[in-house]
């Protein structure tokens, strides 16, 4: 019979946990390479949303409402300026 002492246990738990570290260790920093800003995944994150700012048009801000309502309130001999800027 074969029998395990109770120091190769020790020792058996000892290697499997330093064995599941070093796992978790590669795995972490494996996951890092990937995620990180400029790793991979990113890249094609980035180049999706670059794809969808070129295809789509650009807001209308309301701070540009704003300032074209205040213009127009402070100078009425350009209201009529204004109000075609606004509808262009």
């Amino acid at each position: 019979m074969n029998r395990i002492t109770i120091s190769r246990a020790i020792f058996a738990f000892g290697m499997l946990t330093l064995a599941g570290l070093i796992a978790v260790i590669v795995a972490s920093n494996y996951a890092l390479s990937q995620l990180k800003v400029g790793g991979p995944i990113y890249d094609k994150i980035k180049l999706g949303n670059d794809l969808v700012a070129d295809i789509l048009p650009p807001p209308e801000y309301v701070i540009e409402a704003y300032l074209e309502a205040t213009l127009a309130l402070q100078d009425r001999s350009s209201f009529s300026a204004h109000g075609d800027r606004r509808s262009s």
